[in-house]
């Protein structure tokens, strides 16, 4: 029997067309499909110049493609594109350009189920698992962002996400929650301070403002110009937890919430807010327009292109697109942005963990309405 004879590579073919030859990966035609969507978009110069792959690199997750854009041809125009390339590769792409632009195309499919588990935190101030990329699990500092907005229809998740972060932050901080829905977070009420009705909001809003200036003259007179400068040991870090931001109606309460979010960094107070729809109605007009105060956002499924805009930004339509999958996500923090699938936390579950931790919590005074350790 005659010996099979191998098969030559054509050399001159590769020099014009080496993304063809890829002969071990089964998605080898994703920077073929990639070059194919430039071409089909129009992305070419007077001067019949198009973007080039100059690198590309498989990776355990999918493809990292370095593509040079000619002059003529800017970054922001083809970002404006992305669900483009998403669609044509079924794939999560992450765009960031430093000169050139690169592609980070997210091909392994992830989990439509994650169960919830306790996760060793890297070296944080204040850890809190976003969720799981293909890549692994996406870890915020909430120190860093220093507020986090997280929005989605009803049933997706929110919630959900709001319990893991509390359960994550506990160990970190002491912790204030505000639910005017008065359902969800009895379980934590030996761990942390609960705000529910109206009055209560109010009362406890004009006691962190109070808590910020009493912290502010301590800064000033030790001669730091941030909490992480100080050595008195007498200031914890302070999270406020807002279960659906919209249910806050009252005008002065928002006002002192708005002057937390813009204020509050230095002095080791931060914020994370969920709501379904965060317009300026849900942000209370009198605060202005306060979402442009959350540097970290998660939003699940929204209904439109237009409430994906609203949380992550006026080129980010692709949380109106995501699969009706219930954790599933979009994570933006700065200029990343990736797809997360979120743990599933029961409830059952989280009283669970709760009732084996220590409990901690700050009380509010109701005369002097301002904060006592406890």
């Amino acid at each position: 029997m005659p010996k099979k004879q191998e098969p030559v590579l054509d050399l001159k073919m590769l020099k014009y067309h080496w993304w063809r030859y890829v002969p071990t990966f089964k998605d080898h035609d994703i920077p073929i499909k990639v070059l194919e969507t430039f071409d089909n978009l129009g992305f070419i110069t007077k001067d019949h110049r198009k973007p080039v792959i100059i690198n590309r690199k498989k990776t355990e997750y999918g493809w990292h493609l370095v593509v040079r854009l000619p002059p003529g041809i800017s970054f922001q125009s083809v970002l404006r594109k992305k669900n483009y390339f998403s669609d044509a590769v079924n794939s999560f792409i992450v765009m960031t350009f430093d000169g050139v632009l690169q592609m980070d195309i997210q091909v392994n499919n992830l989990p439509s189920k994650i169960p919830y588990k306790a996760l060793e935190p890297p070296k944080m101030l204040l850890p809190i698992p976003i969720g799981y990329t293909p890549k692994g699990v996406e870890w915020l500092d909430l120190a860093d962002a220093p507020h986090m907005l997280v929005a989605g229809e009803s049933g997706f998740g929110k919630s959900n996400f709001l319990h893991q972060a509390i359960l994550s932050l506990l160990p970190f901080a002491r912790i204030f929650i505000i639910d005017p829905k008065q359902l969800d977070f009895g379980y934590l009420s030996k761990h942390v301070v609960l705000a529910e009705e109206d009055e209560q909001i109010y009362n406890l809003l004009e006691g962190l403002n109070k808590e910020h200036d009493r912290r502010v003259k301590i800064l000033k007179k030790a001669g730091c110009v941030k909490i992480q400068q100080y050595e008195g040991g007498d200031m914890p870090l302070i999270i406020i937890v807002i279960d659906e931001l919209a249910e806050i109606r009252d005008k002065d309460t928002h006002v002192m919430l708005h002057r937390l979010l813009r204020m509050s960094r230095a002095v080791g107070l931060h914020i994370v807010t969920g709501t379904q729809r965060p317009s300026v109605k849900a942000f209370g007009e009198a605060a202005g327009d306060a979402r442009m105060l959350y540097s970290a956002r998660l939003c699940y499924l929204v209904p439109s292109e237009i409430d994906s805009r609203m949380v992550l930004g006026e080129e980010n339509s692709m949380a109106a697109w995501l699969p009706a999958i219930k954790g599933r996500g979009i994570f933006k923090f700065g200029m990343k942005l990736s797809e997360v699938q979120t743990m599933y936390l029961p409830i059952e579950k989280a009283k669970k963990i709760v009732n084996n931790m220590e409990a901690r919590r700050w009380d509010i005074e109701p005369c002097a309405k301002r904060l006592l350790p406890g």
